[in-house]
């Protein structure tokens, strides 16, 4: 999950638990997960549905990761008890990105020369956080031209991720004139 926890305070989503039983089926309704969180606010505790699922708040605010340059998660424990009054718990812990604001956006190359020779020209730009993460999913990002016509990564809607590269913050366009 990738929210924008570090640009905005009081972005709400969800964390869901999945628990099952020692042979794979869900617990029995009602039974009590707890949560926690190292940053940002998250529910206490939320009771299982028929089908294991315990869901509670998550809420972007202080506290915030203190040096986001080199970490921006918040990690979400959720932990339960077995059947054993209390005496095995089993715990998982998950975490979510806190991403800030756009970065400007850097394109390669940054200026060429047209020599009416319809000669394509390709380039790379990457789109993220001041930090260097993704942007929070379902970000547009569009590509045009004054002259000329694009080809390629020219309409992007970004997906929920916490990782970086190819496809994700780094894309690609041609442009070309056509005859």
């Amino acid at each position: 999950m990738n929210i924008a926890g570090l640009k905005f305070s009081g972005i709400i989503d969800y964390i869901t638990a999945f628990v099952g039983d020692k042979y794979s089926n869900p617990v029995a309704p009602g039974t009590v997960v707890y949560f926690s969180s190292d940053y940002c606010i998250v529910d206490g505790s939320a009771q299982t549905d028929e089908m294991g699922r315990a869901t509670v708040r998550f809420m972007s605010t202080a506290p915030l990761p203190p040096s986001p340059q080199d970490s921006a998660f918040a990690h979400i424990t959720g932990w339960t008890y077995s059947d054993l009054l209390q005496e095995n718990s089993i715990k998982t812990r998950a975490r979510v990105l806190l991403t800030d604001q756009t970065a400007p956006i850097m394109v390669s190359p940054t200026s060429f020369s047209y020599t009416n020779q319809n000669v394509p020209v390709n380039f790379t730009y990457t789109v993220q956080d001041v930090w260097g993460r993704p942007l929070v999913a379902d970000s547009k990002i569009k590509v045009s031209a004054t002259d000329g016509d694009v080809y390629g990564d020219t309409d992007i809607t970004t997906q929920d991720t916490q990782a970086s590269g190819p496809g994700l913050t780094q894309f690609s366009f041609t442009w070309c004139i056509l005859i």
